[in-house]
């Protein structure tokens, strides 16, 4: 089976997250993939008069794509052992 990157967003879509501000300057998202699974993605911004929670929601769920992904892949080729 070929994975795309539609499939993995479309994973990330159907999940649970919750992005959320800590301190003055860090972006954490919590993900609750499907089956239970759970990963975290953070940013910093460097100035905290410089923060904007959108900018960092969205390097979070770029960063959770591309975990999702090596996840997806690892799962695939375990299953292909099997």
């Amino acid at each position: 089976m070929a994975l795309t990157y539609g499939d993995v967003v479309s994973r990330l879509d159907s999940s649970t997250f919750e992005v959320i501000k800590v301190g003055g300057r860090i972006t954490v998202l919590h993900v609750i993939l499907p089956s239970g699974f759970e990963f975290i993605e953070s940013t910093i911004c460097t100035d905290a008069s410089e923060y904007k929670h959108d900018v960092g929601a969205h390097i979070c769920r770029e960063k959770a794509i591309s975990r999702l992904w090596e996840l997806e892949m690892y799962r695939l080729q375990s299953e292909g052992m099997e």
